[in-house]
């Protein structure tokens, strides 16, 4: 039609793991989706990233402050949670709606910048096993020494707490089951 614009391609990716005004169970699946993304922009920089969930605040705005602070931690080398969220909110009202998607951030935080990117595609998991093999006979396990590095760094950070408190002889028939104590505060 004349004084049309030209038809645009939209690709369109959908998390349906992602419930409402919560979190999803996984951090792991929710980086997996933003590095597909990211990957997507860079083969085919066709336009702007839009971003939406059903009301455009909790969702979208926790994806796209991660997505932000993944880039600022690996620039930089330090978040700033606090004033991206204040700088969304700036732009639109209640951007990361919930208490539970803010301390979320944190949580895929230290997954996305501790860890990095692990997953590897079915097809190359072959090839994968057959470098790995390799790098065993020559003494050099440099990919699988990196990730289980990574793999105690992060495990280290979820220790069982101190449970000093309840373990006070004042506090043990408190305590319905010796088993289950509760952490120090």
């Amino acid at each position: 039609q004349a004084g049309c614009a030209l038809p645009r391609a939209v690709e369109q990716f959908h998390y349906l793991l992602w419930p409402d005004h919560g979190v999803p169970r996984n951090p792991s699946q929710l980086l997996g989706l933003v590095e597909v993304v990211n990957k997507r922009v860079l083969e085919a920089p066709a336009g702007p990233v839009l971003v939406h969930c059903s009301a455009g605040i909790g969702r979208t705005g926790t994806f796209i402050a991660l997505d932000f602070l993944l880039k600022m931690g690996k620039a930089e080398g330090k978040v700033d949670v606090f004033h991206c969220v204040q700088q969304l909110r700036e732009q639109r009202v209640s951007m990361v709606q919930t208490k539970e998607q803010y301390s979320f951030l944190y949580e895929v935080l230290l997954e996305g910048l501790l860890c990095g990117s692990t997953g590897v595609p079915v097809e190359s998991i072959a090839s994968l096993v057959r470098s790995l093999r390799d790098e065993e006979t020559s003494g050099c396990n440099s990919i699988l020494e990196k990730e289980f590095k990574a793999l105690q760094r992060f495990s280290e950070l979820f220790q069982l707490l101190p449970c000093r408190e309840a373990e006070k002889p004042r506090n043990q028939p408190k305590n319905r089951k010796p088993g289950i104590l509760p952490g120090n505060t």
